[in-house]
């Protein structure tokens, strides 16, 4: 990583309660840079010259300034095609008033944004699109898992991420369903159920992109680190990292795609192989997200310098 000279500079990183995972990769991303001496960290209260907002932060202009550098949690689509809602470009314009540097995970989201002159494209800095969080690393083991979720040999488990009301392709999975294949299984992950996703992921032999936004904290991403096929909609993130016809296919954001994709994997159409355990290949996912953070700091600092933005109390 380059290093600008003199001391490190103070960052302050603002989340917003919705950016859940995102905010705590963040977190992680900016401890290694300050854990570096690259960085520092700043408190609240304390004075920065990077004041980091994630996600819809609600800001207001304090004393003082620095250079608001502000990250895209999600990219809300309407219902067809890739295009943004006017009210949701009106309001993502009002939460980063003042951010000279815009840091969006993802080339889609990032041509969206642009595209719909949401931000200039001379403000947008590209990250990678990050894995959600998951425990410290353990000894999983697939075949004790499968064995735990009851999947028998033999039986393909078809894994999918629930974004929650109206974030998902409706019905994907009960068309899957309606294929009639004994030797199908499918499953979805809810956040705060009981079934941990890391453990889905690493039993499952097929993952279901079907999200109808641009997440930067995207499941596919981990499913795709993991080395399981994958089946995204054009309109989940996911769909950037797929090479169609090698590591999953791209169909359009309707259930009956979805479950045509699924039974030309089911077909042999895709390359099988035996998935890593996710965890040891998301954790090397941070490096490029630090290296990514750092760079649009100093990006933001190289910059003219705006108003300094803060979280309501």
């Amino acid at each position: 990583m380059t290093v600008m000279s003199g001391e490190p500079p103070r960052v302050r990183l603002d989340c917003a309660a919705t950016a859940g995972g995102l905010g705590r990769v963040l977190q992680a991303a900016t401890g290694m840079l300050a854990d570096a001496g690259l960085i520092r960290l700043a408190g609240p209260d304390e004075p920065a010259e990077v004041v980091h907002t994630v996600g819809e932060v609600a800001p207001w202009r304090g004393p003082g300034t620095a250079h608001r550098v502000h990250t895209v949690d999600r990219v809300v689509l309407r219902r067809r095609g890739l295009a943004v809602t006017a009210g949701w470009a009106h309001r993502q314009r009002r939460f980063a008033g003042g951010a000279g540097t815009w840091l969006v995970h993802g080339r889609m989201a990032a041509q969206v944004l642009v595209g719909a002159g949401v931000v200039d494209g001379d403000r947008v800095h590209g990250l990678p699109l990050v894995a959600p969080p998951g425990p410290p690393a353990g000894k999983l083991d697939r075949s004790s898992v499968r064995d735990r979720l009851g999947i028998a040999p033999g039986v393909v488990l078809v894994v999918g991420a629930d974004h929650g009301p109206g974030q998902s392709v409706p019905g994907w999975a009960e068309t899957i369903g309606r294929l009639h294949r004994t030797d199908v299984v499918v499953m979805r992950h809810e956040p705060g159920g009981s079934l941990a996703f890391d453990e889905l992921l690493l039993a499952a032999d097929l993952f279901v992109a079907a999200g109808l936004a641009l997440t930067a904290c995207n499941p596919g991403a981990a499913a795709v680190a993991a080395g399981v096929p994958v089946i995204a909609a054009t309109t989940d993130s996911a769909a950037e990292l797929v090479r169609f016809g090698r590591t999953g296919f791209v169909v359009p954001p309707h259930p009956a795609a979805i479950a045509a994709g699924v039974r030309a994997s089911l077909d042999g159409v895709l390359p099988r192989g035996a998935p890593r355990p996710p965890r040891q290949r998301i954790e090397a996912l941070l490096h490029p997200v630090a290296r990514g953070l750092l760079s649009g700091y100093h990006r933001a600092l190289a910059t003219r310098r705006a108003p300094a933005a803060r979280s309501r109390p």
